[in-house]
């Protein structure tokens, strides 16, 4: 039972960073069309951090999963 909740609530966590980033990356691509390079590219680092955290977190999720089919079994 604690390795599922462990699993939801990675799996929730990278759910809204994927979210945050696909919105980030839509804003950088708006204000480089509106020719604001700089913000544009101060977001595209922010959006690299996320990229980051999502990496992470996805290998958490693939060790929870990997986890409960270990219990499941």
């Amino acid at each position: 039972l604690e390795a599922d909740q462990l699993r939801r609530a990675t799996q929730l966590e990278l759910d809204n960073l994927l979210a945050r980033s696909n919105q980030s990356a839509k804003l950088v691509g708006d204000l480089m069309k509106a020719g604001k390079k700089e913000e544009a590219e101060q977001k595209k680092s922010e959006n690299n951090q996320l990229k980051a955290s999502i990496k992470e977190l996805e290998e958490q999720l693939s060790q929870a999963d990997k986890k409960l089919q270990e219990l499941l079994v």
